[in-house]
């Protein structure tokens, strides 16, 4: 039996959290009006109830096409589409025309949800907040953006990755001030002055924080208080005094959470009071007291829940929208978790789900958008993109209304009624005249300049079949040998124009590319180190696992994982260039094993031929993880 990584272990690791009650402020909440984040409002109820979208038969109005990954889901305001790539890039797009208004250069991967809050000291009137990957948070006026620094208002650097959307809300202390609330992958959650960007708290949960967090008033006995509520991959819920960063409450799962909480307050909490509802990778749905922390229900799924609950209000019925990666959207009761109905799909659930007017909008894993009937639960369109979803739709418009919604094919789309759908991206070559499926490959060469395509194409292809996963390999099981003397007369002709060589990037691009296409995910903690899995079963004949491995340790250390195998052979196993020293067989069991430095984290790919795609989730049980000095 494989030992699994306990949750007193990964408690032992973080250490305690005051959670000392504070007196807190009063404090108002300000919008721009249209759907001005990532849910909607600073609570994050996904939840717009004068808009409505597509009723049946949408197309896209317009697409706009990126160079990277559209997983930041879009804000819009004011006729304008502001929305993250990963490029690196945060685009303004003409809400009615989807022409380019501006592009503005990170540097990094932009997965964050951009932000537009109020702010009259700059010449729009407003300010874009938006993080990267780099672990930074930029705040942008978005009449002055010109060039890469042009209309930046400030620049705060974290120490991990930002990829969470930020929350706005006024709160007072010493002096009344308007805050920036972000959570980065160091394990921290800030506030930040919105006028100056100055540092005003930092809260430490101890793992990464991949949760939006959400903020509402809450009255708390004789006093009314801004809480933020967020959530962390050690599992558990904070509820912090918005004003000082002060631990009110902890919720702890089984699991890591990164689904965002959503606050029903005022007219929209249940009869039972203002409540937060949030998932957990456990597969769980909670409703928590908003002021005490204390569980209402709570609702176990088939699968984990990475995605954000979506909360709607009307008359005297609260109902909860979310969606878990054992491929159905749950309306669940909001006073008592009651089961109203599910809607099944054919992939995972990866997409927050947002409702407008009768109508809730949500993406999955097999490239898919649903217009479901918020009351019965029945479909009422389907729309396919070029990939799968991840972003969260915005719902802008009260009569025919726009849904807007990024895609992992590289583009944002504005759905309408009466539209026709254009082909998405590739399917000119992705699909044969049988309707057959997707060219394995063709995610491979995507990512590449045009002038060299054909070199990246034999190179990826090379890769591939070297490492085993496109059908038997025919001499080299393991990838290429540290002696293999044809590796450089294969590979030398494209390398200078895109191919794919052990010094080149393709694998990267095939590893990242499994990461953000995988139907299913999870992590173990244990000993400071926390290790996701990422398993995609369906892209190429053998389901795929990645690792994320992060080290939040203050010294070197060697980390060994040790997976079950008793099937597995030699000739059933590949990896892609780039670390595959580092994997071998041990008896029945799949090794891989490396150093890591304080801080770093290390990314890795391995197929696995002897696992039929059916049975991929098989792949997701806990590793054995083994920790030794560096």
């Amino acid at each position: 039996m494989r030992p699994r990584a306990t949750r007193r272990e990964l408690l032992t690791a973080i250490g305690a959290a005051t959670v000392t009650a504070a007196a807190g402020p009063t404090a108002a909440q300000r919008s721009t009006g249209g759907w001005t984040t990532f849910g909607f409002d600073a609570a994050n109820t996904a939840y717009n109830p004068g808009a409505r979208g597509p009723d049946e038969d949408p197309g896209p109005a317009w697409q706009f096409e990126t160079d990277g990954s559209v997983e930041s889901s879009p804000a819009v305001v004011d006729g304008t589409a502001y929305v993250g790539s990963d490029d690196g890039n945060l685009y303004a797009i003409d809400a009615a025309s989807g022409e380019r208004r501006w592009t503005f250069d990170t540097g990094e991967r932009v997965r964050s949800s951009p932000t537009v809050i109020e702010n009259s000291s700059t010449e729009s009137g407003t300010m874009i907040c938006v993080g990267n990957d780099g672990g930074s948070v930029y705040a942008l006026d978005p009449a002055a953006v010109q060039g890469v620094d042009d209309g930046v208002e400030w620049r705060v650097d974290t120490e991990g990755v930002v990829v969470t959307a930020p929350a706005v809300a006024e709160v007072e202390q010493a002096r009344a001030r308007r805050l920036v609330f972000v959570g980065s992958g160091d394990g921290r959650v800030y506030a930040l002055d919105a006028a100056t960007g100055e540092e005003e708290w930092r809260f430490e949960t101890g793992f990464a924080v991949r949760s939006s967090p959400a903020v509402a008033r809450i009255e708390r006995g004789d006093r009314s208080q801004h809480l933020l509520y967020v959530g962390s991959d050690d599992g558990r819920i904070y509820a912090l005094d918005a004003a000082t960063g002060e631990g009110e409450w902890r919720f702890e799962t089984v699991d890591f959470v990164r689904s965002a909480p959503a606050v029903a307050t005022g007219d929209r909490a249940p009869e039972s009071g203002p409540t937060v509802y949030v998932g957990s990778n456990d597969g769980g749905v909670y409703a928590l007291d908003a002021a005490t922390g204390e569980r209402r229900w709570s609702v176990g799924t088939g699968a984990s829940v990475t995605t954000s609950p979506a909360v709607r209000a009307t008359g005297e019925t609260t109902s909860v929208y979310v969606g878990s990666r054992d491929f159905t959207l749950y309306a669940l009761d909001g006073d008592s978790g009651e089961e109203l109905w599910t809607f099944e799909t054919d992939r995972a659930i990866t997409a927050p789900p947002a409702v407008g007017d009768g109508v809730v909008y949500v993406g999955n894993a097999g490239t898919n958008v649903f217009g479901v009937d918020a009351d019965s639960g029945e479909q009422l369109w389907v729309f396919e993109t070029g990939a799968r979803i991840i972003s969260s739709p915005a719902v802008v418009g009260s009569e025919d209304g726009t849904v807007y919604v990024g895609s992992n094919d590289q583009r944002l789309y504005a759905l309408q009624d009466g539209e026709t759908a254009a082909t998405p991206p590739g399917d000119d070559q992705a699909t044969s005249d049988d309707g057959g499926s997707s060219s394995p490959l063709q995610f491979l060469v995507l990512p590449l300049g045009f002038l060299g395509l054909m070199a990246a194409v034999g190179g990826a292809f090379l890769v591939a079949k070297r490492a085993g996963v496109l059908g038997p390999p025919e001499d080299d099981p393991i990838g290429y040998p540290d002696d293999d003397p044809d590796v450089g007369e294969d590979t030398a002709e494209s390398a200078d124009s895109g191919g794919a060589t052990d010094e080149l990037p393709v694998w990267e691009v095939v590893r990242d590319d499994v990461i953000r296409r995988a139907a299913e995910t999870d992590s173990t903690a244990t000993e400071d180190l926390l290790v996701t899995k990422h398993v995609d079963p369906d892209t190429l004949e053998s389901p795929m696992v990645a690792y994320e491995i992060e080290s939040y340790r203050d010294e070197q250390a060697t980390i060994r994982i040790v997976e079950d195998a008793p099937e597995l052979s030699r000739d059933a196993i590949g990896q892609l260039p780039g670390s595959r020293e580092n994997w071998g067989l041990v008896d029945d069991s799949l090794v891989f094993e490396t150093t890591i430095e304080p801080g770093e984290k290390i990314e890795t790919l391995v197929a696995r031929r002897d696992i039929g795609p059916d049975d991929a989730n098989d792949l997701l049980d806990r590793p054995d993880i083994r920790i030794g000095d560096g």
